[in-house]
């Protein structure tokens, strides 16, 4: 039996980064629509995804304030849990394989895939905060694909992956 725990947090680095880009873009956006002296499409524009930005950066800003502490994802023999996905664990009956997610456009893997059985996918009950804040913390549901990102967390998407299909080859 496979002895292995894994508990990851928020990573205050990542957090402080990501509300610094998103604050610092839509204040200089902000600023140069604000310098524009007609009310063009840019001027517009600039405006919209300043507040973008903004509301990112308050999101990521509540995600530093509130998560202190609080763990994200936690690997054990119940299964595989996600706080920012569901409440409960996935059973590791259900989990076909985990992997490491290489976005597009990307050249390292920011994200771990969960492939699960499609039958329990569809009874995967998501939070009502995960389906408002799923852009922040960026996940996508595609077939019986979940994709998580780990970039905001304090492990890596390969020892996420190492340890769970540790569980994976450990059932059989």
């Amino acid at each position: 039996m496979v002895n292995l725990r894994l508990n990851a947090h928020y990573s205050v680095l990542a957090l402080l980064s990501r509300v610094g880009f998103c604050g610092g873009l839509a204040v200089m956006l902000w600023f140069v629509a604000a310098q524009m002296r007609s009310q063009n499409w840019f001027t517009v524009t600039s405006y919209i995804v300043a507040a973008a930005m903004a509301c990112a950066a308050l999101a990521f800003s509540y995600l530093l304030l509130t998560a202190r502490g609080q763990v994200v994802v936690s690997i054990d023999e119940t299964g595989f849990r996600d706080e920012r996905l569901t409440s409960t664990a996935i059973p590791w009956n259900v989990i076909q394989s985990v992997s490491p997610y290489i976005p597009s456009r990307s050249r390292s893997a920011t994200g771990i895939e969960l492939v699960i059985e499609p039958k329990f996918r569809q009874t995967i009950l998501m939070r009502p905060a995960g389906r408002l804040f799923g852009w922040v913390t960026r996940y996508s549901i595609s077939g019986p694909a979940i994709c998580l990102d780990t970039s905001i967390l304090d492990a890596e998407c390969d020892e996420i992956s190492r340890i769970a299909n540790s569980y994976i080859s450990g059932r059989s």
